[in-house]
């Protein structure tokens, strides 16, 4: 049997292939007759393992990873000497050694191919149809709460809606992360319990707001709350350094959603040449937080992140002031707006 598991979404894609692995350790010597390879294996060597009879026990697994792309790059710099040659000369990639191969696969072997992108097994699906195909796309960040709450069912707990929400919000979308902290939270609540958004800002993100409470307190520019997110933030350990740079890309993410918005051009099409969210809740998010600030006021906000880099890098002042001062300016309560 062919495997196909495909896409990005590397958590659930290796959590499905950790179920078949289970499936074959469960086999009478299963353990043994499981090989693993990487991208820069030799196709013959995996069709050396899926030839090998299984050692005590009906089948084997042979699992590779990467290893139908790992020839793809260069490609299109060798075609035109390719053409010169004669056809018993073309070079062969290893998706097309595999193209030959996978119909002559042995019953007794599971072969499982895993690769990043879902094009690269095309060739693949056509010359093995029973293939079985997995697809495992990045999940959006607008879908991260919904995920939360049907996780949380299969480590036998519930959340609500908004605590699911909070914490997409306190541990961002990184799945394997999330799992973490729901396997914790699973934990932490009795036993039927329903985990709530006190349970999620107690656990995970204890008394300090998230980074998005304290990147969104900025760009809209409420004082009291930005000032003491930040104050939280640095109690908690945050680095300096780090919430200047969380800061800055804030800065940077909101010029750019302005430029494009008075340029008349669609932000849904060009933020992801601009290396914004793909999400339409952030990009609406980030819309009317631009929409709110003057692009002069955002040309201050950063020349004060500068100062207080160049400030902190120079000695001349200690970092957190530096951080707290900066973002005061922003929010407008600093000197500056104070002299205006």
């Amino acid at each position: 049997m062919l495997y196909l598991a495909v896409g990005k979404n590397e958590f659930l894609r290796e959590e499905f292939i950790g179920q078949l692995k289970a499936l074959m350790r469960r086999l009478p010597a299963g353990e043994h007759n499981l090989d693993e390879f990487g991208p820069n294996t030799p196709i013959r060597d995996v069709v050396a393992a899926c030839d090998a009879m299984p050692f005590l026990c009906e089948k084997r697994m042979v699992i590779a990873r990467g290893v139908a792309s790992a020839g793809s790059r260069g490609r299109g710099r060798g075609r035109a000497s390719a053409a010169k040659k004669a056809p018993d000369e073309q070079p062969t990639t290893p998706v097309d050694e595999l193209v030959r191969y996978v119909p002559q696969l042995p019953e007794t072997t599971h072969l499982v191919l895993v690769e990043d992108d879902p094009a690269t097994v095309k060739p693949l699906e056509a010359a093995r149809p029973d293939a079985v195909k997995r697809e495992f796309a990045p999940i959006r960040d607008d879908a991260v709460p919904g995920w939360i709450v049907e996780r949380a069912k299969k480590c036998g707990a519930r959340i609500t809606p908004q605590a699911a929400r909070d914490l997409a919000h306190q541990a961002g979308s990184e799945l394997r992360a999330l799992d973490r902290e729901i396997e914790k939270l699973a934990t932490y609540v009795d036993q039927g319990a329903t985990i709530d958004v006190p349970d999620v800002r107690t656990l995970v993100a204890g008394t300090a707001p998230s980074i998005f409470e304290f990147q969104d307190a900025i760009a809209e520019r409420r004082p009291a709350t930005a000032l003491s997110a930040t104050r939280a933030r640095l109690n908690h350990g945050d680095d300096p350094a780090e919430l200047l740079a969380q800061a800055a890309g804030l800065v940077r993410r909101l010029l750019i959603v302005k430029e494009l918005r008075t340029s008349g051009q669609q932000l849904a099409r060009h933020a992801p040449t601009y290396g914004l969210s793909s999400s339409p809740y952030l990009l609406q998010k980030l819309e009317r937080q631009a929409a709110a600030i003057s692009a002069s006021d955002l040309e201050r906000a950063y020349l004060a992140l500068h100062d207080a880099d160049l400030a902190i890098k120079t000695g001349r002042r200690d970092p957190d002031l530096a951080i707290e001062l900066a973002i005061a300016e922003i929010v407008g309560i600093g000197p500056t707006n104070e002299a205006a």
